[in-house]
């Protein structure tokens, strides 16, 4: 639970600058948590990340569609494409005579009613704590050669996908900005320092890549998280990584 009015009673200003009484470092070390989920468990869910996949395929075809050239030749009618318009729309083309639009409204059609396309096979984390885990590869496409070379060869031209979704639950160094450090007061001694900051940062990952293989069944499953696993265990170093 995030007490914001907790955090807000408990910060207030020294001549060091920012300063966080000691009895609200709880409610802090909460509120870096509760991010840290946010992003694991709604913005980067497995269903979320599987739907934008889906719409990935989808998105750029549609907008040519319904904007052709340059938005910027037709601002007005690009400030009113909002999510609503936007499904108004390739719902109307479900009966369209274009067979293009038409299959576009029924991939549409399975996002707003939430069948799911791709399915996930595999999942993993990786925090800057374990970056020479898979640092062999930078982006999603390369992950994906090197699972497809360490599939059994009759499962090679099957279709998945990797998904990369990293965030950053906590700032990557937040002792080393001076205008952005939170010095901690202690009542006891009454004396600041930021040294009480450093036990709640050490137990939240600097930065969380989440790491994922999607396929369109299930029936791979177990191929595909061998060949993952290998893949991100592999000591190659051929691409520079982003984590």
């Amino acid at each position: 639970m995030v007490d914001i009015p907790r955090l807000r009673y408990y910060t207030f200003f020294t001549s060091e600058g920012i300063t966080l009484h000691q009895s609200g470092i709880s409610a802090l070390g909460r509120f870096l948590n509760a991010r840290l989920n946010l992003y694991s468990n709604v913005y980067f869910h497995r269903t979320t990340r599987a739907l934008d996949l889906h719409l990935q395929e989808i998105f750029r075809d549609t907008i040519n569609l319904i904007f052709p050239g340059n938005p910027l030749k037709n601002l007005d009618g690009y400030q009113r494409c909002d999510e609503w318009s936007l499904f108004n729309e390739v719902q109307s083309w479900l009966t369209a005579k274009d067979a293009t639009k038409r299959k576009l409204a029924r991939e549409w059609q399975k996002l707003h009613d939430r069948k799911v396309k791709w399915k996930m096979a595999f999942s993993t984390e990786i925090s800057i704590a374990q970056v020479h885990r898979g640092t062999g590869f930078a982006e999603a496409k390369d992950y994906e050669q090197k699972i497809r070379e360490r599939l059994p060869a009759k499962l090679r031209m099957i279709s998945f996908k990797v998904d990369l979704a990293t965030q950053d639950p906590r700032p990557l160094n937040p002792m080393a900005k001076p205008g952005k450090r939170v010095n901690v007061f202690n009542p006891v001694t009454g004396l600041t320092s930021q040294e009480p900051l450093e036990e709640i940062y050490r137990f939240i990952p600097a930065r969380v890549m989440h790491f994922r293989v999607f396929a369109l069944n299930h029936d791979h499953d177990e191929a595909l998280s061998r060949a993952a696993e290998n893949a991100l265990n592999s000591q190659e170093a051929a691409i520079p990584t982003n984590v």
